[in-house]
């Protein structure tokens, strides 16, 4: 693969002009494209209205899908995961999550995550390095190649990684994921998730576009954000809200705040309270998330009692509230798990 142009990392409108730059017509740029994000198709071999001099060139001259799909994983609820090999042996995860009438993708933007929030698989494998732009939409053409049809109807950046901390990769692969000449999946049907890096979500509301925000709030008060998320001791609450709201008032894009409820420890009528406090004059829309207990992690999942009386907490003082219950629980479909796993394999064996 060496020498080979990594072709994903570019736009629609970039390709286009390195096949120009290449001798090749216009329009065959155009056919390209529509092979790769339409069809999902990455062999050469198979874009068969090229001619075979393109094909050749294709073949010899670009890398096209920068993953591999391994261990498969189908839960009994359709879900599907699958831990995603990176060309230097780094791992990432997608899963597929079904719903009567649509088809989510949730994609990883980073090898492991710096921020260490102490319930998250993620964080236990440790940071490795940011993924480019081509492996980010190469997560979408195994998705597209997985599902019947192809056809998805919502990406979420909830996988592996900390979006907003590889933004410039990840606001390219935003466009070509919306891009008619791209994906063409609607901005509104695509959300980026945060843990809370506040200049970022200016940033990211600076865009001008129409992509969801959704928030890793997990706690309503500092001091058991802390203790959760060591993002808070640098951007603590009072400067998250304040980004999230300025995010509001420049697209009038409701923010999505969400809460995984984890038993005793922010599951209580006092953090619920707390919860109702912080939104009061806010827009804003609360996601609630029982914790999917992860096997290297000390916390737990409330009962659904205390679920439902946390959300009927919520819901009567007036906030717009769903529950989430997490898809795909028995196959360790929470961030970062099949990844954990390997590396934990790897280094039993003595690979790392």
């Amino acid at each position: 693969m060496d020498g080979k142009i990594k072709i994903l990392n570019f736009t629609p409108e970039e390709i286009q002009r390195i096949l120009e730059d290449m001798g090749e017509a216009s329009y065959k740029g155009k056919q390209f494209c529509k092979w790769v994000y339409e069809k999902a198709v990455t062999d050469a071999e198979k874009m068969t209205d090229l001619s075979l001099g393109m094909r050749n060139l294709i073949e010899n001259r670009f890398d096209i899908c920068l993953v591999r799909a391994s261990d498969e994983k189908i839960s009994a609820d359709g879900s599907i995961k699958l831990l995603c090999i990176l060309k230097d042996g780094e791992a990432v995860e997608i899963v597929l999550i079904r719903h009567p009438g649509r088809n989510t993708l949730c994609l990883s933007t980073q090898a492991g995550c710096r921020y260490g929030c102490s319930f998250c698989a993620s964080a236990r494998s440790g940071f490795s390095r940011n993924l480019d732009v081509g492996e980010i939409i190469s997560q979408v053409l195994i998705a597209k190649q997985r599902f019947p049809g192809g056809r998805l109807n919502n990406i979420v950046y909830m996988g592996v990684g900390e979006p907003l901390d590889n933004f410039e990769n990840v606001v390219k692969s935003l466009g070509i994921i919306s891009s008619e000449k791209g994906f063409n999946i609607g901005q509104r049907k695509i959300t980026v998730s945060t843990c809370g890096v506040a200049p970022r979500i200016i940033d990211f509301a600076d865009l001008g576009k129409q992509y969801e925000l959704s928030v890793s709030l997990h706690a309503a008060t500092d001091e058991t954000r802390n203790r959760l998320m060591p993002v808070n001791k640098i951007y603590p609450l009072k400067e998250l809200l304040k980004a999230c709201e300025y995010f509001y008032n420049r697209t009038k894009r409701e923010v999505t705040f969400e809460y995984v409820l984890l038993k005793g420890v922010n599951d209580s009528g006092k953090d619920a309270e707390s919860l109702i406090k912080l939104n009061r004059g806010f827009k804003s829309k609360v996601n609630i998330i029982p914790y999917n207990a992860a096997m290297c992690s000390e916390f737990m999942p409330p009962d659904k009692e205390a679920v439902s009386s946390f959300c009927d907490r919520l819901s009567d003082a007036g906030l717009k509230v769903t529950v989430r219950w997490s898809k795909g629980s028995d196959i360790n479909a929470a961030c970062g798990q099949l990844r954990f796993l390997r590396k934990n394999d790897k280094a039993r064996q003595g690979v790392e």
